[in-house]
């Protein structure tokens, strides 16, 4: 079996394990609803039906306690609000690979936000370099944001650690985040040799 299946098989593993526990969850959370709502009955019932009472309402029946799930739906709630409002001030500087800056480059900042538990969003914002290589985006909100570089001539790769912002990075104009493009030099020359024999 080659590393391929291995890992298709791992991965197909995983996923049932992971629907096995969220099957598990979602039911001991279901039946402990329907304990809850079994018993405040109960409750009721055994005030209404002694003899001679005034049927007064019992605390609990007045302020039915909230489920489970809905205490974590709202703190996933407040989550998907604060990841959306951070702030994604940033400054850069892109330079060629002999360390000069490059002016004119054209940067798309991909924002990223939460739009609910299962849906994202966002928006793209452009900019360019100055002729120092500088850029800022300021004032942007979401809950992540990446950068694609371009400028003819020059290439950029996108697995660079500076092509999306990093979560301790401090905005500070003085110390702009560096990304380096390389100028495309045109076709290498070939090496000539010959062979005597």
């Amino acid at each position: 079996m080659n590393n391929r299946s291995k890992l298709v098989g791992a991965l197909v593993l995983f996923l049932l394990l992971l629907v096995a526990w969220w099957m598990w969850t979602s039911r001991k959370v279901r039946s402990s609803e329907s304990t809850n709502a079994s018993s405040a009955t109960t409750v009721e019932s055994n005030v209404t039906n002694r003899p001679g009472a005034s049927n007064p309402q019992p605390a609990s029946a007045s302020a039915p306690t909230p489920p489970l799930f809905d205490s974590k739906l709202a703190k996933m709630e407040a989550f998907m609000v604060a990841q959306n409002a951070k702030s994604l001030d940033f400054y850069g500087k892109v330079i060629d690979q002999h360390g000069d800056p490059v002016a004119g480059v054209k940067i798309t900042a991909a924002v990223g936000r939460i739009v609910s538990l299962t849906e994202s969003g966002g928006e793209k914002l452009y900019t360019e370099t100055d002729s120092n290589g500088k850029f800022s985006f300021l004032g942007i909100r979401g809950s992540g944001v990446g950068y694609l570089l371009s400028k003819d001539g020059y290439s950029f790769s996108q697995r660079q650690p500076a092509s999306s912002r990093p979560k301790d990075y401090v905005p500070d104009p003085d110390n702009p985040m560096v990304f380096k493009m390389w100028k495309l030099q045109g076709a290498e020359p070939m090496v000539k040799a010959r062979i005597h024999a």
